[in-house]
């Protein structure tokens, strides 16, 4: 659990655990369960939204909503360095899994494989042609195995 120093309704900490708490307190006895002194607030945990690549999100300070102090996630717009670092790192990734799909599929080409050569050689190409779909890397349609 996370609190914040809270004092005229203004966060002055942000966070603050319950082991700091206890430390500055050492000569209090904290019953169980933990109830923090009064200038020790609780926050509400709200869950990290959910933000495209071209985003960035953050924590922000709690928030006093509906009369708990309350979690707050700022998401702002990624810089073009960022944007461009994310969408590098997904194209490697996208290429690995590519070329793993690529690699289990090696055996079909070997002339006494008991496949059907032509669909194999069609499903090997569409993964070869992964990196020129529209949406790559962030969207990719991936062929279905013959």
């Amino acid at each position: 659990m996370t609190y914040a120093l809270i004092k005229d309704n203004t966060v002055i900490e942000y966070p603050v655990f319950e082991g700091e708490i206890k430390l500055r307190f050492p000569n209090t006895s904290f019953s169980i369960p933990f109830f923090p002194p009064d200038e020790y607030q609780l926050v509400k945990d709200v869950p990290i939204p959910s933000v495209e690549y071209n985003q960035n999100v953050m924590e922000g300070v709690p928030e006093l909503i509906n009369g708990e102090w309350t979690k707050v996630w700022i998401v702002s717009n990624a810089s073009e360095e960022e944007i461009l670092f994310r969408t590098e790192n997904k194209s490697q990734s996208v290429r690995i899994q590519r070329n793993s799909l690529l690699f289990e599929s090696d055996w079909t080409q070997l002339k006494d494989a008991p496949v059907d050569s032509d669909l194999w050689e069609v499903y090997r190409q569409n993964l070869r042609d992964i990196s020129n779909q529209t949406g790559f890397p962030w969207e990719v349609d991936w062929p279905i195995k013959p």
